[in-house]
Parts: C-alpha cells; sequence; structure tokens
C-alpha cells in the first residue's frame, strides 16, 4: 500500500513539474512573440526612415538644365550636341515633347523628323555620365548676332533726296560715309532750349550731325537716328 501511496506521490510530482515547465515555456513563446510585434514595426520604421532619407538625397543630386547647341549626330534614341560648352549627349524617350519654331509656325513633330545640324534645346535632367534625359527639345532657328550699332559723327556733304541719302565725312577717321534714310528713321535738331523732329530737307551741306545706326556694308549705314548739332 506504501509503495502504491509513493508511487502515486512521485506521479504527481512529475505531473505538476511538467505542467509548471509547459506553463513557464508557453509564457516565454507569448512574450517573445509579444515582443517581436512590438519591435518589428520599430524595425519597419527605421528602413523606411532610411529608404526616404536615401530619396531625398537622390532628389537632391538631380539637376534641372538645357543643352543649346547644333544637333551633330542621331543614334537611336540619342542625341549628340555641338554646344559651347563641348560636345553633350541627349536621350530622349517616348514622352520627350520635340517641336519645332519658326517666325511664324510653332508645331510639335515627332522624334525621326529630326535633322542633322539644326539648332536644339535640349532641356530636362542630368543623370550619369553628364547625359540628360530629355523632357523636352525645341528646335529653332540659330539666333542670329545681334548687329553692332555704330554712332557717327561727321559733316555732311551732299544730301540726295530722290534717293534718300546722306553723304558725309566723319571727323575722326575722315572717312566718307553715306547714311541710308529710311520712313523709321527718325531725324532730330536742337532749337534752342529743346529738341525737335525735323524732316530730311532740312539738312544741308555743312551740318554737322551725329548719326546712329547698323553697318552691313562698307561705308553705309543703315541710319536709325540722326541729331543735327548746332
Amino acid at each position: 500500500m506504501q509503495n502504491c501511496n509513493s508511487k502515486l506521490k512521485t506521479s504527481y510530482f512529475l505531473f505538476v513539474i511538467c505542467h509548471l515547465s509547459f506553463v513557464i515555456y508557453l509564457s516565454f513563446v507569448i512574450c517573445h512573440l509579444s515582443f517581436a510585434q512590438e519591435s518589428t514595426p520599430s524595425a519597419e520604421e527605421k528602413i523606411l526612415e532610411a529608404v526616404r532619407e536615401r530619396i531625398k538625397e537622390k532628389q537632391l543630386t538631380i539637376e534641372r538644365k538645357a543643352y543649346v547647341g547644333n544637333l551633330k549626330s542621331i543614334a537611336n534614341s540619342t542625341l549628340t550636341l555641338e554646344t559651347k560648352n563641348g560636345i553633350k549627349q541627349v536621350r530622349v524617350s517616348s514622352e520627350s515633347a520635340v517641336i519645332r519654331i519658326n517666325e511664324k509656325t510653332r508645331k510639335e513633330i515627332k522624334f525621326e523628323d529630326l535633322a542633322i545640324t539644326e539648332f536644339t534645346i535640349a532641356m530636362g535632367y542630368v543623370g550619369e555620365n553628364e547625359v540628360l534625359e530629355a523632357t523636352r527639345l525645341i528646335i529653332n532657328e540659330e539666333p542670329k548676332e545681334e548687329q553692332k550699332r555704330d554712332a557717327i559723327y561727321g559733316l555732311v556733304e551732299e544730301v540726295d533726296f530722290e534717293k534718300e541719302i546722306i553723304k558725309i565725312k566723319e571727323f575722326k577717321k575722315e572717312k566718307t560715309w553715306d547714311l541710308e534714310i529710311t520712313k523709321k528713321t527718325e531725324i532730330t535738331k536742337k532749337a534752342e532750349n529743346e529738341t525737335e523732329k525735323i524732316k530730311l530737307e532740312k539738312i544741308e551741306a555743312g551740318d554737322r550731325l551725329v548719326a546712329i545706326g547698323t553697318s552691313e556694308e562698307e561705308n553705309i549705314l543703315a541710319t536709325h537716328r540722326i541729331h543735327i548739332l548746332p
């Protein structure tokens, strides 16, 4: 009987030990899972924050630019421009707008319509190796150099009213000039305390004047303004 009771006690003790062990293990698992659930969002947030920072850094390095020059070559979707700062590469995609502009029209054209030597303005973002990813291409006539204006101080030698040309001799260089007069030429003269506009017929040989205009040919000045000095 005693042996039986002893076995029962031993079995009960083992049962309690096993039960307690299971409870302790289960508690450990629950705590571990709870800790993992609490810590995981924090880790994800850190990763997301790092990604956001990387994107910001990348955005700061992307710079909007424009390459301006003559189109030198076309290879697939890459253009080569000859600019003042050297050879530049431009990559064109299906989303790039291509516009041709001249004095009278402005229209969107296809990439295939581009021609070598055309004056091109490429706008977009510069990526690796200084290659510009174009968002817009503008094909335009090459801007003409601004004509330099000349100012000539001289003495009237002759006035041809029929051809509307004034022949003067420049004081400084003793050079003879033909001043071409047009409807847009403004002629003024100092009169007492004010300046008044006058007509070509009022100019006489012997008048001193200052003429302002542009010279496209030797000794000929397309005159914009003439002022007769007292």
